[in-house]
């Protein structure tokens, strides 16, 4: 491809007023913007016949900053989670194209990395933490940025200098070990394995990448959109990147004309607390968007209801069964019981049991009063909705 480096500063009054709102992410809200250029506040870019080289990498940290590789200028810069720039850490090769991507983020570290380097950066810093020659850039970076993950053939864990820790033909179960069971008419069992919980998915589709925020949610990712399930694998909120944009720029000095221009988005990148960051691309702007993730209290995320509720004298107090949630087992933890002595009223909680027991005696009923109960099911901190209201006197 043929490449002609550009340097532009031009200032244009662009109005991006396109909300796109899916579920529950809104947005996109630019965080990050420049021209192109190499001085501070741009971004470079090398235009081609084909197609053009420009900041195309970026990645999240588990704080919100935004790490962009910027191969032409040879930066990587580390930008605030409010778009203010902390810092612009130079090259430490003399490799052309560095950095030419950002391989890993996690925690407040990244790694750019390419086949005969690896470079570590604590970002909130700037410090370079590791230094790791031919290893083949990097996949994944641990929690606790002491690791790097690498897949060629086999799975292999080095330290941040390099050190061989481990060989596995297995994808490491702390990455999420995936399992895909086509079900017929378009569906899809995805089950996702993890040191501690499994996810099962019920899914129309096959994701490139999979990934779980802080709260235990799974995001099934693809170049277009992203999909983000609960800890029951209930697809909750589907988001997709926007395609065949146009933005108009007013022509300065021709009686009110504009200019359209097309408008390109990257591949989403979801960070830990669900929000979803891309770059976008005009002929003279570049920038970073973010969708936000927003909760709607008024939609249950958690585990599907149990049913079935009933209540029976016992002999010293109400005697409580219910049928279990779809969830469990599964995602379900516990169930949680709740009375109230008028229907509709105010429902307090009175016990919980856990998951698999599908009955409660309530001993502190008194005689001669009439109450009324409902029940749901718990994940963590996630409920169900509860059950129709039933009503018993002892």
């Amino acid at each position: 491809m043929k490449k002609i480096k550009f340097t532009i500063c031009i200032v244009v009054s662009i109005f991006f007023a396109v909300d796109y709102t899916s579920a529950g992410w809104q947005g996109p809200t630019v965080i990050v913007a420049g021209s192109w250029g190499s001085n501070s506040g741009q971004f470079g870019i090398e235009r081609g016949d084909t197609g053009d080289e420009f900041p195309k990498s970026i990645g999240i940290t588990i704080s919100g900053k935004i790490v962009i590789a910027d191969p032409i200028n040879e930066t990587l810069h580390i930008y605030n989670s409010d778009g203010s720039l902390l810092r612009n850490i130079s090259k430490p090769v003399p490799h052309m194209w560095w950095p030419y991507e950002v391989d890993a983020v996690n925690g407040e570290c990244a790694v750019v990395g390419y086949v005969e380097y690896t470079h570590t950066f604590n970002v909130t810093t700037g410090a370079l933490i590791g230094v790791a020659n031919n290893i083949g850039g990097a996949d994944y970076l641990s929690d606790d940025c002491t690791k790097i993950y690498v897949k060629r053939n086999d799975w292999k864990i080095y330290t941040l200098t390099g050190q061989l820790l481990l060989t596995s033909s297995e994808r490491p179960l702390e990455l999420g070990q995936v399992q895909t069971n086509p079900l017929g008419g378009g569906k899809y069992r995805i089950t996702i394995s993890y040191p501690d919980k499994q996810y099962f998915l019920l899914s129309d589709s096959v994701y490139m990448t999979y990934m779980r925020d802080a709260k235990g949610n799974i995001y099934g990712v693809n170049s277009g959109g992203v999909w983000r399930f609960n800890q029951c694998g209930k697809e909750i909120a589907e988001l997709t990147i926007p395609s065949g944009d146009k933005e108009s720029v007013p022509i300065q000095g021709s009686g009110g004309r504009t200019l359209a221009l097309d408008v390109d988005y990257g591949p989403p990148i979801v960070a830990r607390n669900g929000d979803v960051y891309a770059w976008r691309k005009t002929d003279f702007k570049y920038s970073i968007v973010k969708w936000t993730w927003v909760d709607d209290p008024n939609v249950p995320t958690g585990p599907d209801a149990p049913s079935g509720l009933a209540v029976t004298p016992s002999i010293n107090g109400l005697y409580l069964t219910w049928t279990a949630s779809p969830n469990d087992p599964g995602c379900v933890t516990k169930y949680e019981i709740a009375r109230s002595t008028t229907s509709g009223g105010v429902f307090s909680t009175v016990g919980t049991v856990e998951k698999g027991i599908l009955k409660y005696n309530d001993a502190t009923a008194e005689v001669g009063t009439q109450y009324f109960y409902k029940v749901r099911a718990m994940a963590g901190s996630e409920y169900s909705p509860y059950t129709a209201e039933v009503s018993g006197k002892r």
